[in-house]
């Protein structure tokens, strides 16, 4: 699925939203969703954590847990379990909140690429550009 394309089955327009894409994306997506387009299948979910596998490179399992950081109880997160094969670029034992598992499997790592895509869904803020200050002569007017 990293073929940069920036076409995603599943993932629908939502109302605009606050923040930079990134942030809002990772606030308001979800992990459900992002997860089955990207080819992963549930195995369970249980007390707020969901347990995830898809094929890798080679027909290797990958198994994957979403949740809260073990270590601050924060955050929505997704592991690829350090037991698990590796799906390149993600790495077992990594944890990865939403944007950057889209940046990286669809978008080739591209975070441009992945925040335009999802301001195209309409994550993120309205932008505003600065106000352009007039420009003073050598002189002062």
């Amino acid at each position: 699925m990293g073929s940069g394309t920036g076409h995603l089955p599943g993932l629908e327009r939502v109302r605009r939203g606050r923040g930079t894409v990134e942030a809002d994306f990772n606030r308001r997506g979800d992990w459900t969703t992002l997860l089955l387009a990207l080819g992963w299948v549930p195995v369970d979910s249980q007390d707020g954590l969901g347990c995830w596998q898809r094929l890798g490179p080679g027909g290797a399992v990958i198994l994957a847990a979403t949740g809260p950081c073990p270590s601050c109880g924060t955050g929505d997160l997704l592991q690829i379990l350090p037991s698990s094969d590796p799906l390149p670029p993600l790495v077992p034992g990594g944890w990865y909140r939403k944007f950057r598992v889209l940046s990286k499997l669809l978008h080739g790592g591209s975070d441009r690429a992945a925040a335009a895509h999802l301001r195209a869904l309409g994550y993120g803020g309205v932008l505003r550009r600065k106000a352009k200050r007039p420009q003073r002569s050598r002189w002062g007017y």
